[in-house]
């Protein structure tokens, strides 16, 4: 039954582009069998490039996208996860056997066959080439190799605390990476810890904390929040004192904000569901954060179906300018922005606060900074400090 689950979300992903993000991994499993279904998809993601290699190898005319596929969810086993070849074999033609392609159930059987007798992994990237196309704008071949390594790293779990970060290290069995960020040394069911329910914490990746932190200080500020939702750097500018007014777009990611906010127990907050470059602000503030939708290439890890995007870049830079450039026309004199987005790409981050600030001659850039997805950050970002200066 995994394996057929996991064979329909790869259909789902790979040729009906759906995302990761909203596939069903729960279908009343077993906490066993979710986590088995769980590597099952993402390796085959994580490795789709080398696995297409592969299969290219045994596969002369084009099969059936669907049973694509399944093929590569075989040959990902075979490859890349420790499950007998017996079970493998036995269980992905069972479930060819069970579908409308049973005829092909042979077929399917004997191009595993043919990958299992010549079991190797290619020395090849783990991008696909469209992929390395779109990083080659900023990254050099010997960058861009480091890069599709990070695709086979599994994300850790990051949580930020309000306080007592060496108590809820020691309580939690974690790692206190820097600020109020702790890395759990064995990822489990959040909502079981201890302080999920008397909201003493919040997940949320180190690379993700970063930008609130760029701040000066928030104690008792006006703050705006312009892309809110879920909420983790809305927290953490409350924790740090700031009285806040958060935005976001959408009716379903405000409800997630809210009950977010509700369970960490914050207060000096409104929420509003709007776009921010259309209010009608009564006011300035202080501060105001962007952090703006974004291509998310930075997150390979959490979402390796990333490097199967076709990416709207254009419409992308479209939103980031407005939101930037409607929070420079609505924020007091020394007051800070922060911008930041989860992107690889120098166009959702240097060239794009370049590009404002030319517009904006009444601000200086204090300070930038862009970080990799890599062991310690988990993910990529970029993140820059504006402030006016008349």
């Amino acid at each position: 039954m995994v394996r057929d689950l996991a064979w329909k979300i790869l259909i789902n992903v790979l040729n009906k582009k759906e995302t990761l993000k909203v596939q069903n991994f729960d279908n009343n499993l077993s906490d066993n069998d979710k986590a088995f279904l769980k590597l099952l998809v993402y390796s085959t993601i994580r490795h789709i490039n080398k696995l297409e290699f592969v299969l290219s190898k045994f596969v002369k005319k084009r099969p059936d996208k669907d049973i694509k596929a399944l093929l590569l969810l075989g040959i990902t086993q075979i490859l890349f996860i420790d499950v007998p070849a017996h079970a493998c074999l036995f269980e992905t033609v069972e479930v060819i056997k069970k579908s409308k392609f049973k005829n092909n159930a042979s077929f399917v059987n004997g191009v595993l066959r043919n990958v299992l007798r010549n079991k190797e992994i290619p020395d090849i990237s783990n991008f696909p080439s469209s992929f390395e196309k779109v990083l080659s704008k900023d990254y050099n071949k010997d960058e861009i190799s480091l890069l599709s390594k990070e695709l086979e790293q599994e994300p850790s779990l990051d949580i930020s605390v309000k306080s007592d970060v060496s108590n809820w290290a020691s309580e939690l069995d974690g790692e206190i990476i820097e600020n109020n960020t702790i890395r759990l040394n064995n990822p489990r069911q959040i909502f079981n810890l201890n302080g999920y329910d008397n909201g003493d914490w919040w997940v949320q990746s180190f690379a993700a904390s970063l930008p609130v932190f760029m701040f000066s200080d928030l104690k008792n500020k006006k703050v705006a929040d312009f892309c809110a939702a879920p909420g983790g750097k809305t927290a953490q500018i409350l924790n740090m004192g700031g009285k806040v007014q958060a935005f976001d777009i959408s009716n379903k990611r405000i409800k997630t904000l809210k009950e977010n906010i509700e369970r960490l127990k914050f207060k000096d907050i409104k929420i509003i569901n709007a776009n921010p470059c259309e209010f009608e602000f009564n006011e300035k503030f202080d501060a105001i954060l962007v952090d703006a939708p974004c291509s998310g290439t930075g997150t390979l890890r959490k979402n390796p179906d990333v490097v199967l995007k076709n990416i709207d870049f254009k419409n992308l830079e479209k939103i980031q300018f407005k939101l930037l450039e409607t929070a420079l026309l609505n924020v007091n004199i020394n007051g800070e922005v922060v911008y930041s987005t989860c992107s690889l790409m120098k166009k959702e981050g240097e060239l794009l606060v370049k590009q404002v600030l030319n517009n904006f001659k009444d601000f200086s850039l204090v300070k930038e900074k862009r970080v990799f997805p890599d062991n310690k950050y988990q993910e990529g970002f970029y993140m820059a400090l504006l402030k006016r200066i008349k």
